[in-house]
């Protein structure tokens, strides 16, 4: 099945992850940074940040900082707050290994729908 123009992609959203978590740990989001973090070239985050600024994520002009948009800010929340809920179940729930649990998190965080993180949460605050 074909994408929609202008869907976020799977690669988009990490792109979103990876500026949220350089920005909470730098302050500041180079293409550099994201390069160094995701492994890839910088023209490749160059080509990545042009599409999400186009989509109205994020404020991005060559050779400049990252920055959120309104818009892109509010996603990648809500990653960061799905990547809490899922550590905390794997760590808490399922006696998951922290490393395991970190790198699986990142990973799960993108892609899970709000009613699982929501029977995540209950679970939780029922048993634990």
């Amino acid at each position: 099945m074909a994408r929609k123009s202008g869907e976020i992609t799977r690669i988009l959203k990490k792109y979103l992850k990876v500026i949220l978590d350089i920005e909470n740990s730098k302050g500041i989001v180079r293409v550099k940074d994201i390069s160094s973090q995701l492994g890839v070239s910088m023209a490749s985050v160059s080509s990545m940040l042009k599409k999400l600024n186009e989509m109205g994520y994020i404020n991005y002009e060559k050779y400049d900082f990252v920055r959120f948009t309104i818009k892109g800010k509010g996603l990648a929340d809500k990653f960061y707050y799905n990547f809490n809920v899922i550590y905390k179940f794997l760590v808490n729930v399922l006696e998951v290994d922290k490393d395991t649990a970190l790198k699986q998190s990142d990973e799960i965080c993108i892609d899970v729908s709000d009613e699982v993180i929501n029977k995540m949460e209950n679970y939780m605050l029922r048993n634990l």
